[in-house]
């Protein structure tokens, strides 16, 4: 039954350890993925590509006006498509801070609640005087003498884990 119990718990935090890691790329893919490049904005690239092409081609010196006025078309579009990007990126971080709180907000339940299904169980059994001084400490909150509690094992288990895989 306690070694059981051992690896339960041992796998439960190590499965949760590999979906917070996982959040982390999940919060910056999905924005992406929901926000793709737009049409309008590789065909405003296009557009500046040509208008400086055509203003390579023009003298500025004999033709002024004319190369002055692809100049203003190609800053207008420059910085319409640099408010595009940021209003873009603005959303993409957005979103990213709401699945990061969505996925911590996860997370977080599902830790409570194997806290609480699993509580009064204690993960291993030892002899009590090995840890004399901590007892009370350790058995939380199972309160038996000599019981290591769910929460000390879940806490040794991640830093196991952080120590040894991440």
């Amino acid at each position: 039954m306690a070694v059981s119990m051992v690896l339960f718990v041992f796998v439960y935090v190590f499965v949760m350890r590999i979906l917070y890691k996982s959040s982390g790329f999940l919060a910056d893919w999905l924005p992406r993925l929901l926000m793709s490049k737009r049409q309008n904005k590789s065909h405003v690239k296009d557009t500046i590509t040509e208008l400086k092409n055509e203003q390579i081609k023009i003298n500025a010196q004999d033709e002024f006006a004319q190369y002055m006025r692809l100049d203003r078309k190609i800053k207008k579009l420059t910085e319409e498509l640099s408010q595009t990007v940021k209003q873009r990126s603005e959303k993409i971080l957005q979103i990213r801070k709401i699945l990061t709180v969505i996925f911590m907000g996860l997370l977080g339940i599902c830790h409570i609640t194997f806290l609480m299904l699993y509580r009064k169980e204690p993960v291993v059994l030892l002899p009590v005087e090995w840890f004399y001084p901590l007892n009370t400490i350790l058995a939380f909150p199972t309160g038996i003498p000599g019981a290591v509690g769910l929460p000390c094992w879940i806490v040794t288990s991640n830093k196991i884990i952080s120590t040894v895989l991440f």
